[in-house]
Protein backbone atom coordinates (compact mmCIF):
# COMPACT_ATOMS: atom_id res chain seq x y z
CA UNK A 1 0.00 0.00 0.00
CA UNK A 2 1.28 3.42 -0.93
CA UNK A 3 1.64 5.78 2.04
CA UNK A 4 2.42 9.46 2.46
CA UNK A 5 6.15 9.71 2.04
CA UNK A 6 8.67 11.55 4.22
CA UNK A 7 10.42 14.88 3.84
CA UNK A 8 13.17 16.48 5.90
CA UNK A 9 11.31 19.58 7.09
CA UNK A 10 14.05 20.72 9.50
CA UNK A 11 16.17 21.56 6.46
CA UNK A 12 13.60 24.08 5.22
CA UNK A 13 13.95 27.81 5.76
CA UNK A 14 11.13 29.13 7.90
CA UNK A 15 9.38 30.80 4.97
CA UNK A 16 9.50 27.54 2.98
CA UNK A 17 8.26 25.51 5.95
CA UNK A 18 5.32 27.87 6.31
CA UNK A 19 4.55 27.73 2.59
CA UNK A 20 4.68 23.93 2.46
CA UNK A 21 2.48 23.47 5.54
CA UNK A 22 -0.05 26.03 4.31
CA UNK A 23 -0.48 24.05 1.07
CA UNK A 24 -0.89 20.78 2.99
CA UNK A 25 -3.34 22.41 5.40
CA UNK A 26 -5.46 23.75 2.54
CA UNK A 27 -5.90 20.21 1.26
CA UNK A 28 -6.52 18.97 4.80
CA UNK A 29 -9.44 21.40 5.11
CA UNK A 30 -11.04 19.73 2.09
CA UNK A 31 -10.67 16.24 3.60
CA UNK A 32 -13.32 16.00 6.30
CA UNK A 33 -12.72 12.30 6.90
CA UNK A 34 -9.34 13.09 8.47
CA UNK A 35 -10.90 15.57 10.89
CA UNK A 36 -13.44 12.88 11.79
CA UNK A 37 -10.95 10.05 12.25
CA UNK A 38 -7.91 11.98 13.54
CA UNK A 39 -9.39 15.15 15.06
CA UNK A 40 -6.61 15.81 17.58
CA UNK A 41 -3.81 15.60 15.03
CA UNK A 42 -5.71 17.49 12.33
CA UNK A 43 -6.73 20.37 14.59
CA UNK A 44 -3.31 20.63 16.21
CA UNK A 45 -1.62 20.86 12.80
CA UNK A 46 -4.16 23.36 11.47
CA UNK A 47 -3.78 25.59 14.54
CA UNK A 48 0.02 25.55 14.36
CA UNK A 49 0.02 26.33 10.64
CA UNK A 50 -1.99 29.46 11.35
CA UNK A 51 0.17 30.53 14.28
CA UNK A 52 3.44 29.85 12.49
CA UNK A 53 2.45 31.53 9.22
CA UNK A 54 1.22 34.58 11.13
CA UNK A 55 4.59 34.76 12.86
CA UNK A 56 6.57 34.37 9.67
CA UNK A 57 4.06 36.53 7.75
CA UNK A 58 5.38 35.21 4.44
CA UNK A 59 6.36 38.79 3.73
CA UNK A 60 8.75 38.05 0.88
CA UNK A 61 5.89 38.42 -1.61
CA UNK A 62 4.28 41.40 0.12
CA UNK A 63 7.16 43.65 1.09
CA UNK A 64 7.66 44.95 -2.45
CA UNK A 65 4.29 44.13 -3.97
CA UNK A 66 3.90 47.32 -6.00
CA UNK A 67 7.53 47.41 -7.11
CA UNK A 68 7.29 43.79 -8.25
CA UNK A 69 4.15 44.57 -10.23
CA UNK A 70 5.93 47.40 -12.04
CA UNK A 71 9.00 45.28 -12.82
CA UNK A 72 6.84 42.36 -13.90
CA UNK A 73 4.82 44.65 -16.17
CA UNK A 74 8.00 45.99 -17.78
CA UNK A 75 9.17 42.47 -18.48
CA UNK A 76 5.77 41.56 -19.96
CA UNK A 77 5.74 44.67 -22.17
CA UNK A 78 9.15 43.72 -23.49
CA UNK A 79 7.98 40.21 -24.24
CA UNK A 80 4.74 41.36 -25.89
CA UNK A 81 6.62 43.88 -28.01
CA UNK A 82 9.15 41.26 -29.02
CA UNK A 83 6.48 38.77 -30.00
CA UNK A 84 4.43 41.35 -31.92
CA UNK A 85 7.52 42.73 -33.63
CA UNK A 86 8.57 39.25 -34.66
CA UNK A 87 5.11 38.47 -36.05
CA UNK A 88 5.41 41.52 -38.32
CA UNK A 89 8.02 39.63 -40.36
CA UNK A 90 5.92 36.51 -40.88
CA UNK A 91 5.43 37.30 -44.56
CA UNK A 92 8.83 38.86 -45.14
CA UNK A 93 11.24 37.51 -47.74
CA UNK A 94 14.91 36.76 -47.95
CA UNK A 95 17.15 37.24 -44.92
CA UNK A 96 14.37 38.78 -42.86
CA UNK A 97 12.14 35.75 -43.35
CA UNK A 98 14.99 33.42 -42.47
CA UNK A 99 15.58 35.43 -39.28
CA UNK A 100 11.85 35.28 -38.51
CA UNK A 101 11.80 31.50 -38.83
CA UNK A 102 14.82 31.05 -36.56
CA UNK A 103 13.45 33.35 -33.88
CA UNK A 104 9.98 31.80 -34.12
CA UNK A 105 11.40 28.31 -33.66
CA UNK A 106 13.36 29.56 -30.66
CA UNK A 107 10.29 31.24 -29.15
CA UNK A 108 8.28 28.04 -29.50
CA UNK A 109 10.75 26.25 -27.25
CA UNK A 110 9.48 28.25 -24.28
CA UNK A 111 6.17 28.08 -22.46
CA UNK A 112 5.49 31.78 -21.96
CA UNK A 113 1.77 31.76 -21.19
CA UNK A 114 -0.47 33.78 -18.90
CA UNK A 115 -0.74 30.77 -16.60
CA UNK A 116 2.91 30.52 -15.59
CA UNK A 117 3.94 32.09 -12.31
CA UNK A 118 6.48 34.82 -11.69
CA UNK A 119 9.19 32.42 -10.51
CA UNK A 120 8.85 30.15 -13.53
CA UNK A 121 8.83 33.11 -15.91
CA UNK A 122 12.00 34.46 -14.29
CA UNK A 123 13.75 31.12 -14.66
CA UNK A 124 12.73 30.83 -18.30
CA UNK A 125 13.86 34.36 -19.07
CA UNK A 126 17.31 33.50 -17.70
CA UNK A 127 17.58 30.96 -20.52
CA UNK A 128 15.60 32.82 -23.19
CA UNK A 129 17.31 36.23 -23.12
CA UNK A 130 20.96 35.09 -23.34
CA UNK A 131 20.14 33.23 -26.57
CA UNK A 132 18.93 36.51 -28.06
CA UNK A 133 22.09 38.33 -26.96
CA UNK A 134 24.53 35.78 -28.33
CA UNK A 135 25.93 36.98 -31.65
CA UNK A 136 27.00 33.43 -32.40
CA UNK A 137 23.41 32.38 -31.78
CA UNK A 138 20.41 34.60 -32.50
CA UNK A 139 21.85 38.05 -31.78
CA UNK A 140 22.27 38.80 -35.50
CA UNK A 141 18.67 37.90 -36.24
CA UNK A 142 17.39 40.06 -33.37
CA UNK A 143 19.40 43.02 -34.66
CA UNK A 144 18.31 42.47 -38.25
CA UNK A 145 14.63 42.62 -37.27
CA UNK A 146 15.17 45.62 -34.95
CA UNK A 147 13.96 43.74 -31.87
CA UNK A 148 16.87 44.66 -29.58
CA UNK A 149 14.93 47.32 -27.64
CA UNK A 150 12.33 44.73 -26.64
CA UNK A 151 15.02 42.31 -25.49
CA UNK A 152 16.52 45.17 -23.46
CA UNK A 153 13.17 45.79 -21.79
CA UNK A 154 12.67 42.12 -21.01
CA UNK A 155 16.12 41.88 -19.48
CA UNK A 156 15.73 45.06 -17.42
CA UNK A 157 12.38 43.91 -16.08
CA UNK A 158 13.67 40.43 -15.32
CA UNK A 159 16.71 41.80 -13.47
CA UNK A 160 14.49 44.11 -11.43
CA UNK A 161 12.17 41.25 -10.50
CA UNK A 162 15.10 39.12 -9.36
CA UNK A 163 16.60 41.96 -7.32
CA UNK A 164 13.29 42.72 -5.59
CA UNK A 165 12.62 39.05 -4.86
CA UNK A 166 16.09 38.69 -3.35
CA UNK A 167 15.65 41.82 -1.23
CA UNK A 168 12.23 40.67 -0.03
CA UNK A 169 13.59 37.24 0.88
CA UNK A 170 16.43 38.77 2.87
CA UNK A 171 14.09 41.12 4.71
CA UNK A 172 11.66 38.32 5.51
CA UNK A 173 14.48 36.14 6.81
CA UNK A 174 15.79 38.96 9.00
CA UNK A 175 12.34 39.53 10.47
CA UNK A 176 11.81 35.94 11.52
CA UNK A 177 15.38 34.80 12.21
CA UNK A 178 15.60 33.27 15.67
CA UNK A 179 12.05 34.26 16.64
CA UNK A 180 10.08 31.17 15.67
CA UNK A 181 12.34 28.17 16.20
CA UNK A 182 10.30 26.67 19.03
CA UNK A 183 7.08 27.14 17.04
CA UNK A 184 8.72 25.63 13.95
CA UNK A 185 9.68 22.55 15.94
CA UNK A 186 6.10 22.21 17.23
CA UNK A 187 4.75 22.53 13.70
CA UNK A 188 7.11 19.87 12.35
CA UNK A 189 6.12 17.49 15.14
CA UNK A 190 2.43 18.19 14.49
CA UNK A 191 2.93 17.54 10.78
CA UNK A 192 4.54 14.16 11.46
CA UNK A 193 1.81 13.26 13.95
CA UNK A 194 -0.80 14.04 11.29
CA UNK A 195 0.98 12.08 8.56
CA UNK A 196 1.53 9.11 10.86
CA UNK A 197 -2.16 9.13 11.78
CA UNK A 198 -3.29 9.20 8.13
CA UNK A 199 -0.91 6.38 7.19
CA UNK A 200 -2.23 4.28 10.09
CA UNK A 201 -5.82 5.01 9.12
CA UNK A 202 -5.14 3.86 5.57
CA UNK A 203 -3.77 0.58 6.85
CA UNK A 204 -6.65 0.03 9.26
CA UNK A 205 -9.60 1.36 7.27
CA UNK A 206 -8.43 1.15 3.67
CA UNK A 207 -6.87 3.81 1.52
CA UNK A 208 -9.85 4.81 -0.65
CA UNK A 209 -11.09 7.73 1.47
CA UNK A 210 -7.58 9.04 2.09
CA UNK A 211 -6.00 8.46 -1.33
CA UNK A 212 -6.73 11.93 -2.69
CA UNK A 213 -5.06 13.61 0.30
CA UNK A 214 -2.13 11.17 0.15
CA UNK A 215 -1.54 11.66 -3.57
CA UNK A 216 -1.79 15.43 -3.28
CA UNK A 217 0.67 15.65 -0.38
CA UNK A 218 3.11 13.30 -2.11
CA UNK A 219 2.98 15.42 -5.28
CA UNK A 220 3.57 18.67 -3.36
CA UNK A 221 6.34 16.97 -1.42
CA UNK A 222 8.14 15.96 -4.62
CA UNK A 223 8.08 19.55 -5.86
CA UNK A 224 9.50 20.87 -2.58
CA UNK A 225 12.20 18.19 -2.56
CA UNK A 226 13.24 19.22 -6.06
CA UNK A 227 12.99 22.98 -5.71
CA UNK A 228 13.78 23.61 -2.03
CA UNK A 229 15.96 20.69 -0.98
CA UNK A 230 17.49 20.29 -4.47
CA UNK A 231 17.03 16.52 -4.35
CA UNK A 232 16.60 14.08 -7.19
CA UNK A 233 13.30 12.37 -6.54
CA UNK A 234 11.18 9.65 -8.10
CA UNK A 235 7.48 8.87 -7.63
CA UNK A 236 6.48 6.76 -4.61
CA UNK A 237 7.10 3.05 -5.16
CA UNK A 238 3.87 1.95 -3.53
CA UNK A 239 5.27 0.79 -0.21
CA UNK A 240 6.37 3.12 2.57
CA UNK A 241 7.32 2.69 6.20
CA UNK A 242 3.99 4.14 7.27
CA UNK A 243 5.50 6.66 9.66
CA UNK A 244 5.87 9.62 7.35
CA UNK A 245 9.61 9.11 6.94
CA UNK A 246 9.75 7.28 3.62
CA UNK A 247 11.14 8.32 0.29
CA UNK A 248 14.74 8.10 1.48
CA UNK A 249 14.28 11.09 3.81
CA UNK A 250 14.50 10.42 7.50
CA UNK A 251 12.79 13.41 9.02
CA UNK A 252 13.33 12.59 12.65
CA UNK A 253 13.40 15.26 15.31
CA UNK A 254 17.16 15.18 15.91
CA UNK A 255 17.93 18.11 13.64
CA UNK A 256 17.53 21.77 14.52
CA UNK A 257 14.36 23.49 13.31
CA UNK A 258 14.50 25.89 10.34
CA UNK A 259 16.75 28.88 10.79
CA UNK A 260 14.99 31.45 8.68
Amino acid sequence: METIQGINLPRFRQVDLAGYCIVVDEKLQETSIIFQQAPVQARAFHDLVGRFSDKVKLSRKKVHTEELKVADAKRDRGYSGYRSGLAFFKHATGAEHEAYEKLSDHLNLYNFTSRIGRVQETDQMLQFIPDLRDKAGLGKEVALLNLTSFVDMMEEGNNEVMALEKEANVEASQVVLGETQALAKELIEAYHDLINAVNVLMRLKGEEKYADFRDYVNAVMMEYKRKVLKQKVSPPTGEGPGDGSGGGDNSGGEEEPPQG
